[in-house]
């Protein structure tokens, strides 16, 4: 089971202060004390969302016509500056923000500074995501606690951790907070720089909700991690999962990495208790659409959502999410997956509907659902890695069962196995039918511990008391025939990836749904016209046929290429030069430097 790990994964202040406050800056809000009768709701709003009003209906129409597949790559663990922060037109380390922001901060442990470096290593160690260290590093945005936060964390970690994890020196904690700094560029993961080069690369997209992997993962398919339950029911979730009492974490928003009430789970690595049901409305319901009323188990929070849906009558729209580990024969104990990023099976009307849950699959199954024409006349599909990954690549200069994984989390994954798996993803859609129909989004579920010099807004009061909605940045990379081949300053969310499902397909905003609507403005962020839809990584001279879609050939990357560990590609292969730290300023790692302090050991068969 999940012991000194989870210790790690749910470090987190448990507030008891969870009045929740508003600065109103957010429109779709009832007023305060108005009751107004679930039926005549339901109509209203039927009225409301038979158009949902686009940001440019032209652009919209455009966009529908071309673009019916939408993939989501959904990475672990890594910050903007981190990957991207020297890529060329990107807002980076090395701009006069950045250095006001954090470019140098202090190590305590070391008792030195310590400025942004860049590094080829592929193996990197483990970083802390928690909410309450993430706020001290953001420091109320001086984004200058990274170093001093990510160290003493490492350092007060129980010495049989530290010893679990690797770290057998307390003194090497002092690299856990240099880490934080660190960045790597074209020469150790040429392939994403090789797609930000062609495609569109997002430079103003944060993660949805300040919190580790599990609210991350629910907001990419909610746009929201349990504001409407709270609102609804409090702290403490549905009185039906009120027991047991005291568990750290446990309730709603979602902060911590508690796994979901419904498997199945990781034979290895499993949290002993689980979370509460998630019962609000997500955007796989919302795909449903007339479909909905088939529902009929853990319905009762999105009844009002289901009777809109169904009268509605909008066509069901198909969806899939794939994770590794899931239902893999050749992993019959699940030690690939990563329960605590099963997303659906947070929400009780999708595990335990036949309906919906037919369309949660193992990853290794999309290959084939690909070569074999079953993904439909258009959808969504989510692709999530693991533990392990696809291809069998071992990672070079790593522990026996280290850096085995491909869903990018540090002390967990080699950063260029991650991108290997990615790649031989997006070319099995390159490679296929649906590429002149695709909209491929990389993007990446949370910042994890790494710093990134932009401080991220804040625009709502979350139940602890510390700023709500956006986290950091977070890079995002959008392929498709239509994009534009440009840095794209967009502001954007994790919320702007439903809402762009949503344009596409024609559905009413989850933040406009009966259900979630009576508690606005805490709830889904989907609705909100401070962010944007994605609509600005798409070339429009494209769309209406002014200029050429860009060709397939420019997104795949040979196989012998992929499969070959370390990556043989480098800066010069892709022809980018990555932008260099001005004159005086060394990007060199500071002394002593180690980058794998604390390394993850992978559950393995016994």
């Amino acid at each position: 089971m999940r012991t000194d790990l989870s210790k790690w994964r749910n470090f987190i202040d448990q507030s008891k202060d969870r009045a929740l406050s508003e600065d109103g800056r957010l429109s779709h809000k009832l007023p305060s004390g108005t009751s107004i009768p679930a039926a005549a709701l339901v109509a209203f709003l039927a009225l409301l969302g038979a158009t949902p009003a686009p940001q440019s209906a032209s652009l919209d129409t455009l966009i529908r016509r071309h673009v019916r597949y939408v993939f989501v790559i959904y990475q672990e663990n890594r910050a903007f500056d981190h990957y991207f922060g020297t890529f060329p037109g990107a807002n980076g380390i090395y701009t006069a923000a950045a250095s006001a922001h954090g470019f140098t901060q202090y190590n305590p442990i070391a008792k030195r500074e310590t400025h942004a470096f860049r590094i080829t290593d592929a193996n990197l160690g483990l970083l802390n995501n928690a909410r309450t260290l993430m706020d001290a590093a953001i420091h109320s945005g001086a984004m200058d606690g990274f170093v001093a936060a990510e160290g003493m964390w490492a350092q007060t970690l129980p010495l049989a951790t530290q010893q679990r994890l690797g770290m057998t020196d307390p003194a090497e904690a002092a690299s856990a907070g240099d880490l934080s700094m660190a960045h790597v560029d074209c020469d150790t993961i040429p392939y994403l720089w090789m797609y930000a080069k062609r495609f569109a690369l997002f430079d103003s997209f944060f993660q949805g909700a300040r919190a580790p992997s599990s609210p991350s993962n629910v907001e990419i398919i909610a746009a929201q991690n349990g504001e409407t339950e709270y609102k609804r029911y409090g702290p403490a979730g549905p009185s039906y999962t009120e027991q047991p009492k005291g568990v750290a974490g446990r309730g709603v928003p979602m902060w911590v990495d508690l796994d979901p009430a419904w498997g199945p789970y990781n034979a290895a690595d499993f949290s002993e208790q689980k979370q509460v049901d998630q019962t609000y409305a997500t955007v796989l319901l919302n795909l449903e659409g007339a479909e909905a009323g088939r529902l009929t188990k853990y319905t009762q929070d999105v009844a009002d959502d289901i009777a809109f849906l169904r009268g509605r009558r909008a066509p069901a729209v198909n969806w899939t999410w794939y994770e590794q580990g899931y239902a893999n024969p050749a992993d019959p104990q699940r030690l690939t997956l990563v329960t605590h990023h099963l997303a659906p099976h947070y929400f009780g009307y999708i595990a335990n509907d036949a309906s919906m849950d037919r369309h949660v699959a193992d990853i290794t199954q999309f290959a084939s659902d690909v070569r074999d024409g079953k993904l439909g006349d258009g959808g969504l599909f989510y692709l999530k890695g693991g533990f392990g990954n696809n291809q069998g690549l071992k990672p070079p200069n790593a522990a026996p069962n280290t850096f085995l994984g491909d869903d990018d989390h540090p002390g967990e994954a080699n950063v260029q196995i991650a991108a290997a798996d990615v790649a031989q993803l997006v070319n099995a859609i390159a490679r296929s039918k649906y590429w002149s129909q695709s909209a491929i989004v990389i993007t990446w579920d949370d910042p994890g511990g790494f710093w990134d010099h932009v401080p991220p807004p804040e625009w709502l009061t979350c139940p602890d008391g510390n700023p709500c909605g956006n986290g950091e940045r977070v890079p995002l990379l959008l392929i498709s025939p239509y994009a534009r081949t440009a840095v794209v300053h967009e502001y954007d969310d994790q919320a702007s990836v439903i809402k762009f499902v949503e344009r596409l397909f024609n559905r009413t905003p989850l933040a406009t749904l009966p259900d979630e609507a009576r508690f606005m403005p805490f709830g889904p962020r989907d609705a909100s016209a401070q962010t944007g839809d994605l609509a600005g990584g798409f070339d429009a001279a494209r769309l209406r046929g002014e200029r050429a879609p860009i060709p397939a050939s420019q997104a795949s990357i040979p196989d012998d290429v992929v499969r070959t560990i370390p990556a043989p590609w480098s800066c010069d292969s892709i022809g980018v030069r990555p932008v260099p730290p001005p004159a005086g300023t060394s990007d060199a790692p500071p002394p002593g430097f180690n980058p794998r302090a604390l390394v993850v050991p992978l559950p393995a068969p016994k």
